[in-house]
């Protein structure tokens, strides 16, 4: 039992990296198409 509580956690743990780090690309290109079309004009 406890080893299957291990492989969930490593597995939320993997998951929740990837979110973060997929956030944080969406938001750096998000800025930085504003900053972008600030200068385009």
């Amino acid at each position: 039992m406890s080893s299957d509580l291990a492989a969930l956690l490593e597995l939320l743990l993997v998951f929740g990296v990837v979110l973060v780090w997929a956030l944080r690309e969406w938001w750096v290109n998000r800025k930085w198409l504003k900053e972008r079309r600030k200068s385009d004009r």
